[in-house]
């Protein structure tokens, strides 16, 4: 059966179209102000200390998204406090629960060397907040306490207006009470600006979607075989015999739900060696599923860290390969099911592929992954049957801890007891970090090199290990990150 989480979220949004009707999105801001003063005064410089951040409106239609104005956010990330934030209080509480994408449009300034300007590599962030207890009214971030933060990995390197559709339905707290709304630039691990830069921003708005980000294909979306046939492509090895598919609706050969896909496919033997495959395209795409300091990334935000596949053989004769493939048909990742070996038939199984951690230097893999393709191969190179569904990948979610930590901007300890997480863990708070902070306890801890924070069991960061991080552990205890709930495993 599919996971509870997705069929909840169908009731949810049933329930939600009563509320939302007509407002189906709700504009947050289009930056048509008078004049920057007025801007200004909507939108405050979160560390005026640093000097790092100037904003104000720019009416140039090469930098402008809709309407006669946009947006001109200029920083410099090379100081402390190394990164910078707006941010924007509203007058009373938003009650955003029925919606879970924030939209904004983004596109990186140009280099000018006349005035210091350089191409921005930065991660562009976002921040929703609620008020903090004992301040009803706040009046500046002193006021705020974090509800959840997202990331768009090297978001200031786009050189054309993309749309950012954060996904603020998984990680955040309580969206029935946000107070204020922030976004801003850090530096990334690989890349480190030293200089002023300039992004521009317009169109925020909060709306809802019903597309979930981390299902690439459960095929219950195609009415017949003609719809699966014009979206899904197909290939064979040249000479061989074409591969045939089909929209599969016999319960016997669905996995979940009611549909699922039929590979029919004769790889007779060719000089090459025979094969045929099927592409299915990313939602969405290109996306970038290369490391990031947080996990691989898309442009939702979402981290990600299994590819998942469940697969039927119905009559075995072939090797199953699934590979990841840029928007020039490259691939970028391979992966091979149990070895190279002939899949036997039986009954559906599930492939976990763990993502790679792809070089995020190259600059081929920016925003360019546009399809996961299957090939059956080899094995003696005759007729085979295989059906195919549920094709998603997996995406953990922070655990967002009121307890303060340093490192600003992170009001929060971002894992809170999930402490082989940073090392790509299996997202759970469970007898495993147990162990790794017991094995660290009452150990004196570095803040750099190879012991940082004891391996990262230092949960509050204050250089030791105690009674402190125990209960930070303990207020999460078998908490499981994870989005498809039956990987919890409790």
């Amino acid at each position: 059966m599919k996971n509870a989480r997705v069929q909840l979220t169908a009731i949810l949004i049933a329930v939600m179209a009563l509320y939302v009707g007509a407002e189906a999105s709700q504009v947050i801001d289009n930056f048509e102000y008078a004049n920057d003063s007025a801007l200004q005064a909507v939108w405050q410089v979160r560390d005026l200390t640093s000097a790092n951040t100037a904003i104000n409106l720019t009416t140039d239609p090469c930098y402008v998204h809709d309407g006669s104005k946009a947006l001109n956010y200029q920083y410099m990330c090379g100081n402390s406090p190394y990164w910078t934030e707006i941010f924007r209080i509203f007058d009373t509480n938003q009650d955003w629960s029925a919606y879970n994408r924030f939209n904004m449009w983004l596109k990186g300034g140009p280099p000018n060397a006349e005035y210091g300007y350089q191409n921005g590599l930065e991660d562009v962030y976002l921040v929703l907040y609620t008020t903090k207890p004992n301040f009803t009214v706040p009046l500046d971030h002193s006021g705020l306490s974090l509800l959840g933060k997202v990331w768009f990995w090297r978001g200031t390197d786009e050189p054309n207006w993309t749309l950012w559709q954060a996904d603020i339905s998984w990680g955040f707290l309580d969206l029935s009470k946000v107070r204020a709304v922030g976004f801003g630039m850090q530096p990334n691990m690989y890349d480190f600006q030293d200089n002023w830069s300039r992004c521009y921003f317009d169109g925020f708005e909060v709306t809802h979607s019903d597309v979930d980000p981390s299902i690439i294909n459960d095929f219950e979306q195609y009415a017949n075989t003609n719809a699966l046939l014009a979206d899904i492509a197909t290939a064979t090895a040249p000479d061989a015999v074409p591969v045939t598919i089909s929209l599969e609706v016999n319960d016997a050969n669905v996995h979940s739900g009611s549909k699922a896909i039929m590979m029919d496919y004769n790889n007779t033997f060719v000089e090459n060696g025979g094969w045929s495959r099927i592409a299915l395209p990313l939602p969405n795409a290109p996306q970038d599923w290369y490391d990031h300091p947080f996990g691989a990334t898309t442009v939702t935000g979402q981290q990600y860290k299994t590819l998942s596949v469940w697969f039927k053989v119905g009559l075995a004769n072939g090797y199953l390969e699934a590979d990841l493939k840029d928007l020039n048909g490259y691939i970028k990742f391979t992966a091979d099911y149990d070895g190279n070996n002939v899949v036997p038939a039986g009954d559906w199984t599930r492939w976990d592929i763990t993502l790679p951690h792809l070089d995020p230097c190259d600059p081929n893999l920016t925003n360019t992954l546009a399809s996961v393709e299957l090939v059956m191969k080899g094995g003696t190179y005759g007729h085979g049957i295989v059906y195919f569904d549920d094709i998603f990948v997996e995406r953990c979610t922070s655990i967002l801890s009121q307890i303060a930590t340093a490192g600003e901007p992170f009001t929060f300890d971002p894992w809170s007891g999930d402490i082989n997480y940073q090392n790509r863990g299996d997202c759970k708070v469970n007898f495993i970090d147990y162990a790794a902070l017991a094995a660290q306890w009452l150990n004196p801890c570095s803040t750099s090199g190879g012991n940082k924070y004891c391996k990262q069991t230092d949960l509050n960061q204050d250089e030791k290990v105690d009674y402190y991080d125990l209960a930070i552990m303990a207020n999460n205890w078998l908490y499981c990150g994870l989005y498809h709930e039956a990987d919890c495993g409790f």
